[in-house]
């Protein structure tokens, strides 16, 4: 028995390396060019090793986002368990998830390049819905917990009359990503284009709270927001609204490209 725990104990190790290596060389490269040849040699192992873990480069890659996104969301307190929903006010939550965006753009480019990489490598290879579905069900999960914000949103009137639960989810986190992946992969990184960038999500940020919270329920700051004239929140909440109205095969598709 002591055996069998240590190797499971060692394999969890080397699953572990396996994963942080593999994101580390994907994001750094692209992943349809780094080898599954390129990954064992990086983590020391042979590469007929690293097929026993992983069958397909197709799996490693799923895996490795479903990684990522899980690690993420689970030291950043991305979104409320069941536990915590009841501490703070759906309006609260909801300008937390919001805010986690920003946190990405700010902290962690690694992660929205790789999810831009993760999409292109998807989309370019066909990949079967099986293999998709650690990173199906890691979405899921995300959607289940941003349920609970919105069906006590929805009780306490912090949410608009009239407003889905998928249309708050899928708008907010498309946008918010959209815009934060933009500015970290196609941009340089510079001073000014971080600054362009915070000002652009808080902006952001301030017409998502405006269009789906009832005045009131959240407390947005505005912290670093400059006020931005009239006609380009016109413009802004105009964009938002074509986004809902879009049909879902689109909003899929601007989703996939981010």
């Amino acid at each position: 028995m002591r055996n069998q725990e240590k190797d499971a104990i060692n394999m969890a190790i080397k699953r572990q390396s396996i994963l942080e290596t593999g994101f580390r060389l994907f994001t750094s490269d692209s992943i349809e060019k780094v080898t599954m040849n390129n990954v064992a040699d990086a983590c020391g192992i042979g590469v007929a090793t690293l097929y026993r873990y992983y069958k397909t480069k197709q799996a490693l890659v799923m895996a490795i986002s479903a990684w990522a996104w899980e690690c993420y969301t689970e030291t950043q307190g991305l979104l409320p368990d069941e536990t915590d929903i009841c501490h703070l006010p759906p309006g609260q939550w909801y300008e937390i998830f919001v805010d986690t965006f920003i946190d990405l753009f700010r902290q962690h480019k690694d992660i929205l390049r790789f999810n831009y990489l993760f999409h292109l490598f998807v989309q370019h290879e066909k990949v079967d819905p099986v293999q998709m579905e650690p990173y199906n069900e890691m979405m899921k999960g995300i959607a289940r917990r941003f349920h609970q914000i919105y069906v006590a949103g929805e009780k306490d009137g912090t949410f608009r009359e009239g407003v889905t639960e998928e249309t708050v989810f899928c708008t907010t986190l498309h946008l918010m990503l959209a815009v934060a992946t933009h500015y970290a992969v196609d941009l340089p990184d510079s001073p000014e284009v971080r600054k362009t960038a915070e000002n652009e999500l808080l902006h952001l940020k301030k017409m998502l709270i405006s269009e789906f919270v009832s005045p009131g329920r959240c407390n947005f700051s505005g912290r670093h927001e400059q006020k931005e004239p009239e006609e380009t929140e016109k413009k802004d909440m105009k964009f938002i609204k074509t986004y809902m109205m879009a049909p879902k095969s689109n909003q899929h598709v601007t989703a996939s490209m981010v």
